[in-house]
């Protein structure tokens, strides 16, 4: 039971700081745009495992195109199309989509991968999505085509998530995982560069809120988020670990009502029942 207990708390962890990350997005993309702040965040936590590799003694691993596929898979594309959907949708919305991971990684594993998912499984992602719903109810946003756009992108980065994590399983279970972590942002800051560059923005302008949470973003929600999310996909495997994308939105909706006073109501009440019972059925062992 101790592991279980480990993992949830885990879980709990990890989403509370993914769900942190939705609001630093949207302040950084609203000053510095989508490829720079993308590019940002990589080079911070770039920079934070270098530290960790030095002050660990670990050894620097040499790429494989394994790596390249998982980069692509569950950064850099996930990374981009979230930043770009952060300039048209609220924080809010943004990690509901991006809790629609779970029922993906589940789909794709029936699909692809031979992954064997449990009834209770399927029980505990119906119970994520009435969550996700229940949380939907902080008010409408106006349908257009850029709207839409965002949708699709944020859910393609959801995609994105969940297809990484079976890769990194196949592909990358054998590297260490500050070196391989250290890896896929670089790799990812490869593919991200050329955009960044072409939409480059006048850095001398930007507020310092804008560093901060470009900073945060790179350091905690990237660096130090990735390692626990390796931890977990070795501990509990790629199907529960996606239930964090269901503690996701709770917190955003906490994040937001903290920070930004927006105003929760008996629908957040209920949502957050529903994720909780879809966390403990998608995490739990019978």
């Amino acid at each position: 039971m101790s592991w279980l207990k480990s993992s949830t708390a885990k879980i709990l962890l990890l989403g509370n700081v993914w769900g942190a990350a939705f609001l630093l997005l949207n302040v950084a993309v609203s000053h510095a745009g989508a490829p720079f702040t993308t590019l940002g965040r990589l080079l911070v936590a770039v920079l934070v495992f270098m530290l960790l590799l030095f002050f660990l003694r670990k050894h620097w691993q040499s790429f494989s195109w394994g790596q390249v596929a998982v980069a692509i898979a569950s950064t850099a594309a996930p990374f981009a199309l979230f930043a770009y959907a952060a300039t048209h949708l609220p924080p809010g919305y943004l990690s509901i989509l991006n809790a629609t991971a779970p029922f993906q990684s589940v789909l794709l594993g029936a699909l692809f991968f031979n992954y064997k998912s449990s009834a209770r499984m399927y029980v505990g992602v119906v119970f994520g999505f009435l969550g996700v719903f229940a949380l939907s109810a902080l008010g409408p946003v106006s349908m257009s085509p850029q709207t839409l756009l965002a949708f699709a992108a944020a859910l393609l980065g959801a995609c994105g998530y969940a297809l990484g994590s079976y890769w990194i399983l196949r592909w990358c279970s054998q590297n260490e995982p500050v070196g391989l972590a250290l890896n896929l942002q670089i790799l990812s800051a490869l593919f991200i560069a050329p955009w960044a560059i072409y939409a480059w923005p006048n850095i001398h302008s930007l507020p310092p809120s804008a560093w901060l949470c470009i900073g945060a973003l790179g350091a905690f929600c990237t660096a130090w988020a990735y390692l626990l999310y390796f931890n977990l996909l070795e501990q509990i495997g790629p199907v529960k670990t996606s239930a964090v994308g269901f503690v996701i939105p709770a917190s955003a909706m906490f994040w937001s009502a903290l920070l930004l006073s927006e105003p929760l109501g008996w629908g957040h009440a209920f949502g957050f029942f529903c994720i909780a019972t879809a966390l403990w059925l998608l995490s739990h062992k019978p």
